[in-house]
């Protein structure tokens, strides 16, 4: 298996938890299903729960450490094309994930972050007692971001509930600017995490894409028609969560068959990193 998310630690002073208790949730059963219905290659799982138990609870928290990373990716980059990026407040939890056989960890501790993957340890935001051996990469050059986001993943999330990722549930959540210099500075006005992650074109700066795109919590299907064909064509499903390691181009493409459209597909990266043409 390529790449799979293994777990996510939620600590009590987490201020999203909800309904989630404090403690490390299991994504992945080592079990494995030799005569599956996919290939090798894919893996598919599923949180199941009652109304109201915190499944999207705990799938937003994730969200929220994907952002916020992100957030500091794209220091100094253009994103003409994407609303302004936020760093969240409040976040405590571990994201525990696996890429070829090397275990990755991403680390929110409320101002700061921590990303350990193989034998390299990075930090970002204010600094933490926790992370005194980290290398700070609070503001660092485009070269050394390509590098760290060689060992993350890309996400997208397709969801079609009309109640779901509604800016206005966002809008008390409280979050900070970060400066040119890589330092958090709090919010006073009102700015919503969220709309950053809709459709945009930063090269793949930021980590994660949500579907489809809403404006003030709407739905509209002619546009999401037109960014569908700008896509490349995209299916519509009701709700899913689509966690990829495609940063290996050859890897993707032999992972998944592209079908063959009347549009052109050619996406290149802000870094001048080419993903697949």
């Amino acid at each position: 298996m390529a790449f799979t998310i293994n777990s996510i630690e939620i600590y009590s002073e987490c201020k999203f938890r909800k309904v989630v208790k404090p403690g490390k949730y299991t994504f992945v059963s080592r079990v494995e299903d030799t005569n599956g219905f996919f290939g090798k290659n894919i893996m598919v799982s599923a949180i199941v729960g009652k109304n109201g138990s915190g499944k999207s609870s705990l799938l937003e928290l994730i969200f929220r450490m994907i952002n916020n990373l992100s957030a500091f990716m794209v220091i100094g980059n253009r994103r003409p094309s994407a609303a302004k990026m936020f760093y969240v407040k409040g976040i405590r939890a571990d994201l525990s994930y696996e890429i070829d056989g090397m275990c990755g960890i991403l680390k929110s501790r409320d101002m700061s972050m921590g990303l350990e993957y193989n034998d390299e340890k990075v930090c970002f935001g204010e600094p933490c007692e926790e992370f005194t051996d980290y290398e700070d990469c609070s503001k660092t050059n485009n070269d050394r971001k390509i590098e760290l986001m060689k060992q993350f993943f890309y996400s997208i999330v397709t969801n079609y509930s009309l109640q779901a990722y509604t800016a206005e549930d966002y809008k008390n959540e409280k979050v900070c600017e970060i400066t040119k210099e890589g330092k958090l500075t709090e919010k006073t006005e009102t700015g919503i995490w969220i709309n950053s992650l809709f459709h945009k074109n930063d090269g793949y700066l930021t980590a994660m894409n949500l579907n489809p795109f809403r404006n003030n919590g709407k739905i509209d299907m002619v546009i999401e028609a037109r960014l569908a064909r700008q896509q490349g064509g995209r299916s519509i499903s009701i709700t899913s969560y689509h966690f990829l390691y495609f940063f290996n181009t050859n890897d993707f493409i032999s992972y998944f068959l592209i079908p063959s459209t009347c549009f052109p597909l050619s996406c290149h990266s802000q870094f001048d990193v080419t993903l697949f043409q």
